[in-house]
């Protein structure tokens, strides 16, 4: 535990100390890492680290705003992540829509894909939904849909775990028969990926049919 500590240490200060573009996302993305590694081990603390580094990138991203945004949105990234580990779901949905807006100029710029972007939607619904905030949520994870959609079989897992969350949130506000939809939804997604050959499609139609036929 010791030793990530000290590791995050040294990648605060080379991120601090970074002045090309490239060796800052390099810092940055390493550091993000470190704090995905330290939340696996020891979450409580992974928080506080997390929250630190976070305040370190927006001093610095106050002077270099484009040049520290890859940093600054994958450690926005972590400290959500850390706070919804230790269940403080809505300081963690906070910094996923803080994320998300950083994530959203870095698709623009082809500096990340589609994919993590809908990624990102994904997660951020889901700690919105633990925080309760049920129509947020629902329209993170409509979002998610619709850009792993435009992914063809590629974002498949993703559209199809948004559609299956976007039942529930339906079931939640009490819209049961759009609860339904989304199911159907998904499934007739899942036929479409097995009549093109795509793997791994029978067992992910299997868990979505069971959860409508639940809903009958």
């Amino acid at each position: 535990m010791d030793e990530i500590v000290g590791q995050l240490a040294r990648q605060r200060s080379a991120l601090e100390h970074a002045t090309s573009p490239a060796r800052t996302s390099e810092a940055g993305r390493a550091l993000a890492e470190s704090l995905a590694e330290l939340r696996r081990r020891d979450p409580a603390r992974a928080v506080a680290e997390a929250e630190a580094a976070l305040a370190q990138v927006t001093a610095l991203a106050r002077a270099d705003g484009p040049r520290l945004l890859p940093s600054l949105t994958a450690i926005t990234e972590q400290f959500a992540r850390c706070c919804q580990r230790v269940r403080a779901f809505e300081r963690g949905a906070a910094a996923f829509a803080q994320a998300v807006e950083g994530a959203k100029l870095l698709a623009v710029s082809g500096a990340i894909s589609t994919l993590e972007l809908a990624a990102l939607y994904s997660a951020q619904a889901l700690c919105q939904a633990q925080a309760g905030a049920l129509e947020p949520a629902h329209a993170s994870a409509t979002r998610c849909v619709e850009l792993a959609r435009a992914q063809l079989w590629e974002g498949l897992p993703l559209a199809v775990g948004a559609l299956s969350l976007l039942a529930d949130l339906d079931d939640d506000l009490g819209r049961p028969a759009q609860a339904r939809a989304q199911l159907e939804r998904g499934l007739g997604l899942l036929a479409d990926a097995a009549s093109a050959g795509q793997p791994g499609v029978a067992e992910a139609a299997a868990k979505l049919r069971a959860q409508l036929d639940a809903r009958a």
